[in-house]
């Protein structure tokens, strides 16, 4: 008697080497299905908290052998400024056909970046439930939007018409291994943002914002654990911010950071928990300097230094320093104490690069008060400095600072030869403040030379920036 073959249970292959989607197998399963499936305008969205774990995803999906005849059309949307979704992705698609071979899928990666994390409706959300109808014949494919899970809350807040039309939602499980180097990168990575390019930082940005999102208290009964990551990483996410001028979004995140240590949940209780409270008055002082609400900002300042009464002596110099820059516009010499005081503390604490932006700030009242070669002795010390430890922030500063003398000296060239290269620092590290600057100060010698429309079209440029990072000064 012949015992016929019983069927063996069927068995999902995993993905060899690709841990994230072996956790997240279901999940992926079902994505394939829907991508199996999906034909013309249709969209879904793929919950994703990490970088990593998006190149993962993608790596999968290609290698697929359910996906063997699918192009995945990896389109990065990061710009944080972008406002209209649909040109962005018809100029990825414009040299794209329909094929009876080949379907081809958008990839929509980076859209958490204008969708944002605070604040009432974004305008690329608006815009995109607004031309939702649109999009079914401008699109004519199949679109994976893959965000993080506070940007698909976001979505189905501020578009509910684009997310009732959503053919599926994919939430994949973060990868510990994402995780945990996130924590490392995200406190503990040893670039500084000045030597940070534009991709490195964006990430350092993403990071931070996903503690924010994952520590943020709620409830009642908060952890103190928890409430101390929510509020360092909210102070490293202004002081980022501060750094590329981007000062109306450093302060949405440093008041949330005041408002958390000024809590009854906080009640300090190491060295740690009242520097980082001071760290939150002393960026939000510097940051509503910038927007000119001066008198808030020197309440700020002024606070900052009653609490630390000199024991943290990196704070107490931070907020001298930011008490500098309030004064310098009217009452020099007290200005001029500031900074030679917060000089001498970096100084002693070996903090180079504060101490050359110290030097630079006592050049800048040095030349005010026609003192220039003094100002211009000052401005060669700080640049050696920052070229000696790799700040280029620093140095751009240094450079455009010397370009200013060299111009009311009437050595234009050697001005101009300065304000460019300062510009190419400030592009290549995204400082967006410090490339306004430059521009207007190139747009001054361009005046001076009669070419008015180069001058113009630089002031112009220089506006949108400073329009854009809220620098109403």
């Amino acid at each position: 008697m012949v015992t016929a073959p019983q069927s063996q249970p069927s068995v999902t292959p995993t993905l060899t080497g690709n841990s994230f989607v072996d956790s997240n197998r279901q999940t992926f399963d079902e994505l394939l299905t829907f991508i199996d499936f999906a034909e013309g305008f249709d969209v879904a969205f793929a919950q994703v908290n990490y970088h990593k774990d998006i190149d993962d995803l993608v790596e999968a999906l290609r290698r697929s052998p359910k996906c063997r005849n699918i192009d995945f059309v990896v389109i990065d949307v990061s710009d944080p400024e972008l406002r209209y979704l649909k040109p962005e992705i018809q100029k990825k698609t414009k040299h794209m056909f329909q094929s009876a071979f080949v379907k081809h899928m958008l990839f929509i990666r980076g859209l958490e970046n204008s969708i944002g994390m605070y604040g009432d409706y974004p305008p690329i959300l608006k815009d995109l439930n607004f031309i939702r109808d649109s999009l079914v014949n401008d699109v004519p494919y199949p679109m994976l939007i893959c965000l993080p899970d506070y940007a698909i809350n976001r979505v189905i807040d501020y578009a509910p018409d684009l997310w009732s039309w959503q053919s599926g939602v994919f939430r994949f499980k973060s990868s510990q291994f994402s995780q945990d180097t996130a924590s490392i990168r995200a406190f503990h990575a040893q670039k500084t943002i000045s030597n940070l390019n534009h991709f490195e930082r964006q990430e350092r940005i993403d990071l931070l914002k996903r503690f924010i999102q994952d520590f943020k208290p709620t409830g009642t009964q908060v952890d103190k654990e928890d409430l101390r990551v929510y509020v360092k990483a909210l102070n490293q996410l202004g002081r980022t911010y501060g750094f590329t001028g981007e000062d109306k979004l450093a302060e949405n995140v440093l008041k949330l950071s005041l408002a958390a240590v000024e809590s009854k949940a906080w009640y300090p209780e190491s060295h740690f928990d009242i520097e980082e409270h001071l760290e939150a008055l002393n960026r939000l002082g510097v940051c509503k300097y910038r927007r000119g609400e001066l008198q808030y900002s020197k309440d700020l300042l002024t606070s900052a230094l009653d609490i630390n009464k000199k024991k943290f002596a990196f704070q107490h110099a931070a907020s001298l320093l930011y008490l500098g820059y309030l004064y310098s516009s009217n009452e020099l010499e007290k200005a001029l104490s500031f900074y030679q005081e917060a000089l001498d503390i970096f100084m002693q604490i070996g903090d180079l690069s504060d101490a050359a932006t110290c030097l630079r700030s006592i050049g800048w009242i040095k030349q005010d008060q026609g003192k220039v070669d003094g100002a211009l002795s000052l401005y060669q010390e700080s640049l050696e400095i920052t070229e000696q430890i790799g700040d280029r922030s620093g140095k751009a500063y240094c450079l455009r600072s010397i370009g200013w003398i060299k111009q009311d000296q009437g050595e234009v060239d050697e001005a101009l030869s300065l304000y460019q290269e300062s510009l190419e620092i400030t592009e290549q590290i995204g400082d967006r403040s410090g490339k306004s600057s430059c521009l207007r100060s190139i747009g001054w010698i361009k005046q001076d030379q009669g070419e008015v429309d180069e001058a113009l079209s630089l002031y112009q440029e220089s506006l949108e920036i400073t329009e854009q990072i809220g620098d109403r000064s």
